[in-house]
């Protein structure tokens, strides 16, 4: 198991699967097969990002965001959006399947379009905070620019993240 980052379930889907080319055929003659001790250990700890994803929402809504579903067809408890002051969050807690391990996250982006990564604990302070650090060296109260699709940048940061991310045939 590695270090665990906020919204992501530390385990990873390395040996999840396992396939077999039972014939010449790359798309037809495949068997694959789910390593069913790690799809439970997975499905157990996405149970609490999903309670915490919740609890995040909770939160929120008694902060004074409002809610809606993102999408008609789900639940607005299982897949939400937030809003508030021009900042945005999507939020998923979706629970597992036998098909699915579950999901709970939260994306946030602020009024200028721009990510803004937020804790598993809810902070209103921090998420406006957001709108100045840096998503790379982390720098807090900051001036911070696009770069790439919606990543918040530093101007000490951007001429280098924008050769790594803004490569050749990307386009705003």
């Amino acid at each position: 198991m590695t270090q665990r980052q906020p919204w992501e379930d530390g385990i990873g889907n390395k040996g999840l699967w396992t396939t077999v080319q039972t014939g010449p055929s790359f798309l037809l003659d495949r068997v694959s097969h789910r390593n069913d001790a790690l799809w439970a250990q997975i499905v157990e700890a996405r149970k609490l990002l999903i309670e915490k994803a919740l609890a995040w929402r909770a939160a929120a809504l008694r902060d004074g965001w409002s809610s809606h579903p993102t999408y008609q067809c789900e639940p607005e408890q299982r897949a939400f959006s937030l809003n508030r002051n021009g900042f945005h969050v999507q939020g998923l807690a979706r629970p597992s399947t036998k098909d699915t391990g579950g999901s709970g996250e939260i994306t946030c982006w602020g009024p200028d379009g721009l990510h803004i990564a937020v804790g598993e604990i809810y902070d209103w302070a921090a998420i406006r905070a957001g709108m100045t650090t840096c998503a790379y060296c982390h720098k807090i109260g900051v001036p911070t620019e696009r770069v790439g699709f919606a990543g918040r940048c530093c101007a000490g940061c951007l001429p280098d993240m924008r050769k790594v991310i803004e490569t050749p045939g990307w386009t705003a």
